[in-house]
Formats: structure tokens, C-alpha cells, sequence
């Protein structure tokens, strides 16, 4: 397995519009500490490997083994790892549900609730 550690850091980062030296404050380490590790010349210590995830909300195996930067969500799914599962979600069938749902929800209200549906402009 390759370890794409340097690039997905790298690329976090950037995503978040932080510069070498604000990702360097927030974990308390030096630049040149960032610079290391985004050009692969270091790896991280546990600790700060765990934190890294924490901060970015990434498991460690997809911060360590899955390049980031290549994450492609314009074919509208979504995929989710979780101790080796990984679960492909469609989009767009999560959206027609949650409109479905949503359309129950103002059904009811007007039926239980005139004066409220009212308010809400239903």
C-alpha cells in the first residue's frame, strides 16, 4: 500500500485555506515540521497522526491510504469507510427521500396544525 499521508495533508490544508504556519499553530508543532511532512520527507508521531484526523475529520486509514485530492463527488455518490466496510451512497436518491419525508412533514402540519401551517407559510 502506498502511504499518501504527505498529499491528503497537503491537500486538507489548502482546502481549508490554511497556510503551513496556521496548520503549524494548531497542532503546536514548527513549519518546518508541515513542510516535512507535506513533501513526505517525515511522517507524523502517532499522537499528532491522530490529531491531524481529528482536526480534518478524516479516519487514519483514508488520511494514510486514499488520495484525497482525487475524492470526486460530482458523479453524486458518496463513499463511507468504516473498519473495512465501505458503503457507496447515491446523492440523489437521499435527496428525493429527505423532499418525500419533507412533503409528509407539511402535509401533516397543515392537517394538525392550520394556524401553524399558516405561520410557516404552508
Amino acid at each position: 500500500m502506498q502511504i499518501l499521508f504527505n498529499l491528503n495533508i497537503n491537500h486538507l490544508r489548502k482546502k481549508k485555506g490554511l497556510s503551513q504556519s496556521d496548520l503549524a499553530n494548531v497542532f503546536g508543532v514548527t513549519n518546518s515540521l508541515i513542510s516535512l511532512l507535506e513533501s513526505g520527507r517525515s511522517l507524523p508521531s502517532f499522537q499528532l497522526l491522530v490529531s491531524i484526523s481529528e482536526y480534518f475529520n478524516i479516519n487514519l486509514n483514508d488520511l494514510v491510504y486514499t488520495d484525497l485530492s482525487t475524492e470526486d463527488l460530482s458523479n453524486n455518490k458518496v463513499s463511507l469507510s468504516s473498519g473495512g466496510n465501505k458503503n457507496e451512497y447515491d446523492l440523489n436518491k437521499i435527496a428525493m427521500r429527505l423532499e418525500s419525508m419533507l412533503t409528509q412533514l407539511e402535509e401533516r402540519i397543515k392537517k394538525e396544525c392550520p394556524d401553524c401551517a399558516k405561520k410557516l407559510g404552508l
